[in-house]
């Protein structure tokens, strides 16, 4: 398939910034199941960043976090391993190399999903489990989709594909994440009152996803028109079809789970007849408000048939909610303190409720239009005004107050006086003090230690303040009056909902639900910013009344009587970033550098001084106390996040702030990780009801730890932060010598010190000082191999020499751990013995194991470097660009090049027509990789010994430390090592880059099978030694043995025609993979078979459907060739 290219000369992904993107036409094969194809039209691709990822990450991150809850550490580890690599091979430009990392810790964390039992108990169907497991894995999915819309490569070579991923983003999350956040619910609140707080979730997604949205890569004529579908159509993400299926999600999903909770005793009473109307037509109103915004486009186009539809649905669901709202709400709770007598109370309430549901439909459809319209405003108000009044039991001396606020607020609405506002605003403030001090006023009791008197107070002052802020809005200055309304009902409704949420400090105790307390904020923070948007209040006023709004949702978590003035005291030090320093006449106006600083000092200090509610805040989700490091992390972490704001939207290019920071983050995480001591004046910040707890039970238990100083751990933190900054280029390794040999000395020392005194603290100075220069030599080759020198380079390289120093280093620390701790003892015989006290040996096998770790990782850490190296050589090699990679210097030949062209020692020139063309998928040229294995390079060799050293010191740890059967599965962590193998015609003659998989699928298999026979031999071995040669003994053993050892041996046809088939990659005649493949099934469904021989049987069947994939996909690629 062909895709429009760049201009010549232009690569896609190197444009030049100044010149206009030019849209790439979509090819349209096949239309797309809604019958949307992505065909040129009038929308055309264009590749351009995702602007959707704030409303797709507050959809999944959540629900992402519910599930690393459920899954536990094990998850959670893989999860943030996966992203590192990811994140690493991103930096070191492997566009291709990050998306498949990324794609294969998603498939990992998928995995340990499934592993560690996630929905599955012993009380919950296995049904259920599985669609929660399901869900799980697509909610996972749905996060490779997203991050895969993140990589612009993806855009400029498969355009069809990023369609495709966006609109399945778009199509799946809602249903996605309504599962999880369900299952989250019916855990919070339980599964009665579940199916209540599942409607607003489902409205808000609805709204974020649902409603027809333009594409990010699609380029229009005009921007689409919300009510109308009738041109761009294939401008809008969703189709016709998927919005329909979310509509109907939206409508019945509610009602479905009531129904399925409440299926014992359904329609039992009128209660339950109301709640299922309830649930049914409420998503029916919401659905035609929604209409306005194109929700309906699926079902009608016609402007005049959907305000019908508006019109004769919406008047019949209000209806039916307004009569459920009374007979479930009204006169099930309250029909006591209504003092009139049936049925003259229902017609009351009825009157009252339709009168101002009706008037408020009316408005939002635009009906009340003219002298028509204007009456009837002014007798629905009255008449509704009048009998809610009746219904409170306002006696007929106060009735003029409600009938004159009624009266004027319809004059209000159809002139916009500011007196009759006035008016209105001072009898309805005279109404609701009578209702407050006729039915609160008097009682004797006290909230939180404040009187019910004082409370009611607030509350009317809070609502006049309500009052107020409309009227102020009115004035000709209103600026200043209003923002100062808005900033004290904020004020006001802070406090007020702290004291009647927590109660006497335990939120279940209180009188105020916690559904409230997030709508008043979500209420209050969208008024605020509409009124900022229409210029009624200043930039101040908003920002201020933000914070106060929002400052009341920490209380949710926390109970403590001060939490809310601590979240507010720390959102007016972290926001102003976001509301300050913004003005509009002058886009590129940003924070000054001293100013940031300020701002940024501040915000520490705010975090330190709420430390106490970011401890409660960490017990509430936790469940008990943090830890030194815990705590102290996560204040730094927050001090982090408090300062990134100014980082990200005033100083967006500089590199030395996002250094710091990315430095910053990484040296908490190692902190809380490694946990290294703190000194004693760090608990004098805490008071007795939060002091962080170190593990107390540990001394109790297993007495005090005697593993050595504690003391390493800073250095080790020192260490790895020090080599994190040079990776992020705030150490200029790369560019002076003399900082580069410095670098390397020191990360050896301080390596060196610290394996000392962790591994080897008690072994005498010859060991210690052998692991000390390993140490240093170590750390001089990988840095000089990743940064060569000038001085390392021509006829007299140094960097091998010292490989080989480092590497025969080992050898000799291993003798001299075996031969410390030796006592000689006089024998009976009067000759000098040698023995060894049991507590010595025990540590000399301790500091063997340690040892061979140790240069296992070093050997690793070599292996990965010369691989990068090299293919970052043949990049840019294969790119036309002068080397980056300085691998040039590293070449011991007189021209001291690297690379060079098989032909006649040339390179391929950049302006060559046969040059390779820029792409992100370049195949491999062979003849460059022959070039790289030229007998001048000793890249390749020491590359290959260092992954054959590790893979072979792998092993020996795992054949020391592995106890049971089931630790040979290992092997699938260690082979992947043997990927770092590269071509050289010095020690690897036969290999190239086509057979890099071989020696991964032969270790797996020979480790596996050897070690099959080997046990079987061994258990042979000791049953002969135990208990000889009878047959009555060994009969039934030897038996079931040779079993095994047949069952292994049917398998290894498979294995020898896959692993031959890895070497050469020929395609041979179908039946044989048919013949060999079905010998496999016996060792895995036979009974009585050990784990390690279904293994070699499972793994044999996936070799066999591996070969089956890849042939296919070698033919395909072999047809659409020709």
């Amino acid at each position: 398939m062909m895709y429009a290219r760049a201009p010549s000369g232009v690569p896609p992904s190197h444009a030049s910034p100044g010149q206009p993107r030019r849209p790439l036409p979509v090819p349209s094969p096949s239309p797309s199941p809604s019958g949307a194809t992505a065909s040129a039209g009038d929308g055309r691709f264009v590749p351009h960043p995702f602007q959707y990822n704030a409303r797709v990450a507050s959809a999944l991150v959540p629900c992402v976090l519910v599930l690393l809850g459920a899954g536990g550490p094990v998850v959670v580890g893989t999860l943030i391993a996966g992203l590192m690599l990811s994140y690493i091979l991103d930096a070191l430009q492997f566009k291709s190399g990050a998306f498949v990392a990324i794609w294969v810790s998603f498939l990992t964390t998928a995995a340990a999903i499934a592993f560690s039992g996630v929905g599955f108990a012993p009380h919950v169907p296995v049904p259920l489990s599985l669609l929660v497991l399901l869900s799980s894995m697509n909610l996972v999915f749905l996060c490779g989709v997203w991050v895969s819309l993140q990589f612009r490569w993806l855009q400029l070579e498969h355009p069809f594909v990023v369609l495709t991923l966006e609109r399945l983003v778009f199509a799946c999350t809602p249903i996605t994440t309504v599962a999880i956040v369900t299952w989250g619910l019916v855990a919070s609140v339980g599964v009665v009152r579940a199916p209540y707080y599942l409607v607003p979730v489902l409205f808000t997604l609805f709204w974020l996803f649902s409603l027809p949205t333009p594409s990010s890569f699609r380029a229009a004529k005009h921007h689409p028109r919300i009510r109308g579908r009738e041109s761009d159509d294939d401008v809008f993400i969703l189709g016709p079809l998927e919005s329909a299926v979310h509509a109907l999600v939206l409508l019945f999903l509610p009602l479905a789970f009531h129904v399925a909770v409440h299926r014992n005793r359904w329609l039992e009473s009128a209660g339950d007849i109301c709640d299922d109307l309830l649930l049914l037509f409420l998503p029916v109103l919401f659905l035609l408000l929604a209409s306005s915004r194109g929700a309906l486009h699926w079902l009608v186009t016609d402007p005049s048939k959907l305000q019908r539809v508006r019109i004769v649905n919406g008047a019949f669901s209000l209806a039916v909610v307004l009569v459920c709202v009374e007979v479930r709400i009204i006169f099930a709770s309250f029909a006591h303190y209504i003092h009139f007598p049936p049925p003259l109370n229902y017609l009351l309430v009825t009157v009252a409720l339709f009168g101002l549901a009706f008037g408020f439909a009316a408005h939002l459809l635009g009906l009340l239009r003219g002298v028509v319209g204007t009456s009837a405003v002014m007798a629905v108000l009255l008449v509704s005004a009048v009998a809610a009044s009746l219904v409170l039991g306002m006696p007929l001396t106060m009735l003029p107050a409600p009938a004159i606020a009624a009266v004027y607020l319809a004059h209000f609405y159809t002139s916009g006086s500011l007196s009759s506002y006035l008016i209105f605003a001072a009898a309805a403030a005279l109404s609701a003090t009578w209702f407050v001090m006729d039915h609160f006023f008097f009682l004797a009791l006290s909230i939180a230690g404040f009187p019910l008197r004082t409370i009611c107070q607030w509350v009317l002052g809070a609502l006049l303040l309500a009052l107020l802020v409309p009227g102020a809005v009115l004035l000709h200055k209103p600026q200043r009056v209003a923002g100062v309304l808005v900033v004290l009902q904020a004020v006001v409704f802070g406090w007020l909902e702290s004291i009647l949420y927590n109660g006497d400090g335990h939120a279940e105790e209180g009188v105020y639900p916690s559904y409230l307390v997030v709508t008043t904020t979500v209420a209050g923070f969208v008024a605020v910013r509409r009124l900022r948007a229409e210029h009624k209040i200043g930039p101040l006023a908003e920002w201020v009344a933000c914070c106060l709004y929002g400052a009341k949702l920490p209380m949710l978590l926390v109970s403590s009587p001060g939490v809310t003035l601590s979240s507010q005291l720390l959102l007016l030090a972290v926001t102003p970033p976001f509301f300050l320093y913004r003005d509009k006449s002058h886009p590129r106006s940003r924070m000054r550098p001293w100013v940031a600083v300020a701002h940024a000092a501040v915000a520490a200090a705010a975090v330190v001084h709420t430390r106490f509610m970011l401890f409660d805040v960490i017990v509430s989700l936790t469940g008990h106390k943090p830890s030194h490091a815990l705590l102290i992390g996560a204040l730094l972490l927050a001090v982090i996040a408090a300062c990134l704001p100014i980082l990200f939207l005033h100083f967006p290019n500089s590199l030395s702030a996002r250094r710091t920071a990315a430095l910053a983050a990484a040296g908490v995480l190692l902190f809380m990780c490694l946990e290294p001591p703190l000194p004693a004046a760090w608990h004098a910040v805490w008071d007795a009801a939060h002091f962080p707890e170190d593990d107390p039970d540990d001394s109790t238990i297993y007495g005090q730890r005697t593993d050595g100083p504690a003391w390493p751990g800073w250095l080790l933190l020192g260490t790895i932060l020090t080599a994190l900054a040079a990776f992020f280029h705030a150490i200029p390794v790369a560019d002076v010598e003399p900082v580069r040999v410095g670098y390397a000395l020191s990360i050896g020392v301080a390596t060196g010190i610290y394996l000392q005194a962790k591994f080897f603290l008690y072994m005498p100075l010859l060991p210690r000082t052998l692991l000390f220069a390993a140490a240093v030599a170590g750390a001089l080759f990988l840095v000089l191999t990743h940064h060569p020198p000038a001085w390392a380079s021509g006829h007299s390289p140094v960097l091998p020499w010292l490989f080989a120093v480092q590497a025969a280093l080992l050898p000799l620390t291993y003798l001299a751990v075996g031969r410390a701790g030796e006592v000689e003892v006089q024998g009976e015989d009067g000759e000098a013995t040698k023995t060894y006290d049991f507590y010595d040996d025990t540590r000399r096998e301790s500091a063997h194991t340690a040892l061979c770790a140790i240069y296992c990782v070093f050997f690793l850490l070599a292996a990965l470097v010369i691989k990068l190296k090299l293919s970052a050589a043949l990049r840019d090699k294969l790119s036309g660009r002068p080397s980056t990679s300085g691998a040039s210097a590293l070449s011991s030949s007189s021209d001291g090049g690297l690379v060079s062209a098989a032909n006649g020692g040339s390179a391929l020139p950049k302006t060559s027509p046969f040059a390779p063309k820029h792409r992100s998928f370049q195949p491999r040229q062979l003849n460059l990789l022959a070039a790289f294995t030229s007998r001048s390079s000793w890249l390749p060799l020491v590359g290959n010994l260092s992954t054959l050293f590790s893979f072979l010191l792998a092993l020996g740890l795992l054949a020391v430390l592995g106890q049971h059967e089931s630790d040979q599965q290992a092997i699938f962590l260690i082979a992947p090592i043997l990927l770092l193998l590269n071509p050289d015609l010095n020690f690897l003659a036969s290999f190239s880059d086509r057979q890099r998989y071989f020696p991964l699928t032969l270790a797996c298999s020979a480790y596996l099978i050897v070690s099959v026979l080997g046990t079987v031999l061994a258990e042979v071995a000791t049953s002969i030694y135990y208990w000889g040669w009878s047959w009555v003994s060994l009969g039934y053993n030897v038996t079931q043995m040779a079993w095994s050892v047949a069952m292994v041996l049917l398998c290894v046809p498979m294995h020898v025609v896959f692993n031959r088939f890895m070497w050469d990659n020929v395609l041979r005649a179908g039946y044989l993979l048919l013949l060999v493949a079905p010998l496999c099934v016996p060792a895995v469904v036979a009974p009585g078979e050990t784990p390690a021989v279904r293994v070699v049987g499972v793994l044999g069947l996936v070799y066999a459907f591996l070969q089956l994939l890849i042939s296919r996909h070698v033919r395909i690629a072999g047809l659409r060739f020709i």
